[in-house]
């Protein structure tokens, strides 16, 4: 029998903007102030719509990211209010330029409490961070813990270093809150998007996992949706950037032929049962193929079909592989 079972989706992920008040280098959606694609509130209930009524016993929560969501204003509100009204858990994720003082920020989260968010994260880091005060994203997080919420704090990091990490040390009441257990620093390992400079992800080299590979997590479990309509198969950075990622659009298909579109791909098969590292590793046990060192299934699964050489690889030894995928 097929040891593949297709699993349908538990949440909505809605890239509400590619507009960002931050213009990092490395941004893995391309994120600029002038990048102006965002969505309307129709749109986005509408989006929510269309996936409730395709997957309505098994959808169970909306992610609410961008860009930067809170450049919505008062359709971030309405749109958390909405889900609510969906009966959906809603979350988003800011880089917290909202907090430009503790009152300020704190009189901002009750609002968005008061509609119906559920889960609030920060990404922070030092690219984030020579273009937005830290100040801000520090406030919002404190007023957020502070409100209820268990902030997760995401901090991204470069060779295991993270200044902002060093500064927020000094603070002594954010500190303490991460203390409480109410704020949850994550340290992220920051990806280089920009082709142009490839430190952070090393040069073509023979390739040895950081990590033990594992099965993807993010792939067969969310609709995730871009201010365009197009419809992504996994919520994980680089994504935008991959076109194998890109399932359909809503404007042209039925989100459900979309997103099942992933049933029919071995590839992202075997990325869900085993990791896109464990397709590295066969790669490199069966060829002398050189790629970027990896830090983890993100880059990995960018290395698969970035590379121009496995792929082809990949297709030409397809009866050695493909079975242990679809049975074992």
């Amino acid at each position: 029998m097929p040891s593949f079972i297709p699993r349908k989706p538990y949440k909505i992920g809605l890239i509400t903007t590619f507009r960002c008040n931050a213009a990092c280098e490395n941004c893995c959606f391309g994120c600029r102030p002038e990048r102006g694609r965002t969505m309307t509130i129709d749109e986005m209930r509408h989006y929510v719509d269309i996936c409730m009524d395709a997957y309505p016993d098994s959808i169970k929560y909306l992610d609410l990211t961008g860009g930067e969501c809170f450049l919505l204003g008062n359709d971030l509100d309405e749109i958390v209010r909405y889900g609510k009204e969906r009966g959906l858990s809603v979350a988003l994720v800011s880089n917290g330029y909202w907090g430009k003082s503790y009152s300020s920020a704190l009189e901002r989260i009750l609002k968005l409490k008061a509609a119906g968010l559920k889960d609030i994260a920060f990404s922070v880091g030092d690219d984030h961070q020579h273009i937005l005060p830290l100040k801000g994203c520090r406030n919002a997080a404190v007023a957020s813990a502070r409100a209820g919420y268990k902030v997760e704090f995401r901090m991204e990091t470069k060779l295991w270093e993270c200044s902002v990490y060093e500064k927020l040390k000094e603070d002594s009441a954010f500190m303490r809150l991460v203390k409480a257990g109410k704020i949850d620093i994550v340290f992220w390992k920051w990806r280089e998007y920009n082709n142009d400079i490839r430190h952070g992800r090393g040069y073509p080299c023979h390739w040895r996992p950081y990590e033990e590979s594992k099965p993807c997590n993010l792939l067969f479990n969310t609709i995730e949706i871009t201010p365009y309509g197009d419809v992504l198969a996994c919520c994980g950075i680089g994504n935008s950037r991959n076109p194998h990622m890109r399932l359909g659009n809503v404007w042209k298909e039925p989100v459900k032929t979309i997103y099942e579109r992933t049933y029919e791909d071995i590839l992202k098969i075997w990325i869900g049962k085993e990791g896109a590292q464990a397709i590295l590793q066969y790669v490199y046990d069966n060829s002398d193929i050189k790629f970027h060192q990896s830090g983890n299934g993100c880059e990995s699964c960018m290395e698969i079909f970035e590379n121009p050489k496995i792929i082809p690889f990949l297709r030409e030894h397809y009866d050695d592989w493909a079975n242990k995928i679809y049975f074992y």
